[in-house]
């Protein structure tokens, strides 16, 4: 029933082992060894077959080009923009917008009330001389008054006059002339109060802006007069706490550097003020020529300086997570050096520590 079976006869104590086939139908059998026999042919045929198209394939498919080496590249080099650690000065600057003051001012105005101006013969900024009549009032009422005062101290001089000495009176007239003396000198003192006069050689820095004919009252600032000998420079500038009596600082005025000692600051002034601004500083080699009442200067002042310490730009410095480093360049390698600053100017920084000098340090 199997299409192959083995079978085994027993001949002459000889086992001999046939195979069983079966062929279109025709069952014959085969030895073993005859079976084994046509095997081996078919595997050594089947080598041989496999050794040919092993050593023909290269004919039979295309030549494989050889693979290509793969290229080396060559890192491009890197170019630092670098600078050599070395000794320098260093200093902190506050720059502050200032004016001239005079410290010495007198405001001027007229004893003689209720007159009307006659004429403002100053205006802001006129030099004017000790004794300059600088501005005045119509006096013509008061011109009357005088007048017919003068009528009344006759009249007491006579009644004076024909009195006799020792007699009762004598002593009254006398008593009457004087009265009628001192209405009159009331009066002429009322009238010289109608011109402000120049107390000294000086400078007008402020004229009331009164119309002539306007009516002026007595005690009312009319004209300011400074003296240009006393002239100092203030400041309101909100860097003006940063300055500190005694302190030398420079003042510029028409591009021509002058030398100020600082006397009085914000604090000096009002210890207690927390708005006050205002600091004053004299110039100490006299007045600058041309110098005037509110002319604009500037006053440069170093808050900190330090002498020979070793000083980068402040480019190289990087702040990261509370560091404050910077790349050093040693044999040609990026190596990161923590710093401590001090002094931080306009364009550099002072190193106190962590740099030494020759370092080069990279500032790209």
């Amino acid at each position: 029933e199997p299409e192959t079976q083995l079978i085994s006869l027993h001949l002459a104590d000889t086992v001999r082992i046939y195979n069983l086939c079966e062929n279109n139908g025709r069952i014959y059998m085969q030895t073993i060894d005859e079976a084994l026999g046509k095997k081996r042919v078919i595997c050594l045929l089947l080598a041989v077959s496999l050794l040919v198209l092993g050593t023909g394939c290269s004919k039979l498919l295309p030549q494989e080009e050889d693979s290509l080496a793969v290229p080396l590249v060559t890192p491009a080099s890197v170019e630092y923009k670098t600078y050599t650690c070395e000794l320098s000065d260093i200093s902190n600057n506050v720059s502050m917008v200032g004016d001239f003051y005079a410290a010495s001012q007198q405001n001027l105005y007229f004893t003689f009330d209720q007159g009307r101006l006659l004429e403002m013969l100053v205006e802001a900024g006129d030099t004017v001389t000790k004794g300059d009549v600088l501005a005045t009032v119509d006096t013509v009422a008061i011109d009357e008054q005088i007048t017919l005062q003068q009528y009344e101290v006759d009249r007491a001089q006579k009644n004076y006059d024909m009195t006799t000495d020792g007699t009762a009176e004598r002593d009254l007239a006398n008593i009457e002339l004087k009265k009628q003396k001192y209405i009159k000198s009331m009066l002429v003192e009322q009238k010289d109060g109608s011109s402000i006069v120049a107390p000294y050689d000086g400078v007008i820095t402020y004229t009331n802006k009164l119309a002539v004919g306007e009516v002026v009252s007595a005690y009312q600032t009319v004209i300011t007069i400074a003296d240009p000998t006393s002239y100092i420079v203030e400041t309101d500038s909100e860097d003006a706490a940063s300055l500190s009596v005694g302190a030398v600082a420079d003042v510029v005025y028409k591009d021509v550097t002058y030398q100020a000692t600082v006397i009085e600051t914000p604090t000096t002034i009002d210890e207690e003020s927390t708005s006050g601004q205002t600091a004053y500083l004299q110039l100490n080699d006299g007045i600058p020529e041309g110098a005037n009442n509110g002319a604009n200067v500037t006053i440069n002042y170093v808050t900190e300086e330090s002498s020979n310490v070793i000083v980068v730009p402040k480019s190289a410095v990087i702040y990261s997570n509370n560091r404050q480093y910077v790349y050093v360049l040693s044999d040609g390698i990026r190596v990161e050096a923590d710093v401590a600053i001090g002094i931080i100017g306009l364009t550099s920084v002072e190193i106190l520590s962590g740099l030494s000098v020759g370092d080069v340090v990279i500032l790209n």
